[in-house]
């Protein structure tokens, strides 16, 4: 006779159906990249630590093919093919429009006056290929960097300045990230390069889900010339909950740290960017791509004048 209890046996299904639930996400993000001419893939130190059954997983991918066409793909993981670059650009030109719309353009531009921005390094987008990765909300994270990347560009051109930079970094990256982020000609770099050799006061930098630690103890003592990222205050707020936890150094001066970043700096709430987000399966809704995000400039940069 069995000696698992009706508990273990509800939590036995649970488990079950939760695999399930992971194998069909990996193989719709999977065939969504195939489907652009993109070589389907997920890191494999990703599945082996999530610990995905890989006979299950190819069960499952071989379905989501069945009675498909796909176009031809790229032999590399990450490999940008032209149809995935296409749909970046589109990414990116609807994320310029609403912009536009909404007003966060004419803020950005603001806070460019008086800057000589030589890199834009944008933080923390995640991977596009772990096995959970929300890929429809990244290609409009990758759209909205290379738009603001396109904005600080054509202000460098505008004052015949030395052209941007673009950089990445994600502590979350693997190879295939890497390629496609090199093959869309930006630079990826390893955590913690980007705040020790490149974040200062000529970068602007974007952040959209930087941790709060992260933030705390290493953005803002970098000090960017401008920076897009969460409130700041909230930021010292959800690194103080930590406090008396033994991670957490009792000598940092979290508020002291922030206040040292927002003295000389101008600070608004990021106007609204809207784009297309899926509800329910069917039902397709505009949302506030950058809800919660605030834009912090220094007031003067010294080699552009006041």
């Amino acid at each position: 006779m069995s000696s698992k209890t009706a508990s273990d046996v509800d939590s036995d299904r649970s488990d079950a159906n939760d695999k399930e639930t992971d194998l069909k996400a990996i193989t719709e993000r999977e065939m969504w990249l195939k489907s652009y001419g993109m070589m389907p893939h997920t890191d494999p130190g990703d599945l082996a630590y999530h610990k995905i059954d890989g006979r299950k997983l190819e069960f499952h991918k071989a379905a989501g093919e069945e009675g498909k066409v796909f176009p031809p793909h790229e032999e590399r993981p990450g490999a940008l093919s032209d149809l995935f670059k296409q749909h970046l650009a589109d990414c990116k030109a609807l994320c310029l429009t609403s912009m536009d719309t909404g007003g966060a353009r004419d803020q950005i531009v603001h806070a460019l006056k008086t800057h000589c921005i030589e890199k834009v390094v944008v933080l923390g987008t995640s991977s596009l290929f772990d096995c959970f990765a929300e890929y429809k909300n990244w290609v409009f994270e990758i759209g909205f960097s290379l738009a603001i990347f396109q904005l600080v560009e054509q202000w460098a051109k505008r004052n015949n300045t030395r052209l941007p930079k673009l950089i990445f970094q994600d502590p979350g990256y693997c190879s295939a990230d890497h390629r496609l982020l090199t093959d869309l000609g930006a630079k990826v770099v390893e955590h913690p390069e980007a705040f020790t050799d490149h974040i200062d006061s000529k970068t602007l930098v974007f952040a959209r889900h930087l941790l709060h630690d992260v933030s705390i103890y290493s953005l803002l003592p970098a000090s960017p010339a401008v920076c897009l990222m969460t409130k700041v205050e909230m930021s010292v707020e959800g690194v103080e909950h930590f406090r008396g936890c033994k991670e957490f150094d009792p000598d940092f001066d979290t508020s002291g740290v922030a206040k040292t970043f927002l003295t000389d700096r101008k600070q608004v709430e990021l106007s609204e960017v809207l784009i297309p987000r899926c509800r329910d399966g069917s039902t397709w809704a505009p949302y506030n791509f950058v809800d919660g995000m605030w834009l912090y400039w220094m007031t003067c940069d010294k080699g552009m004048g006041s």
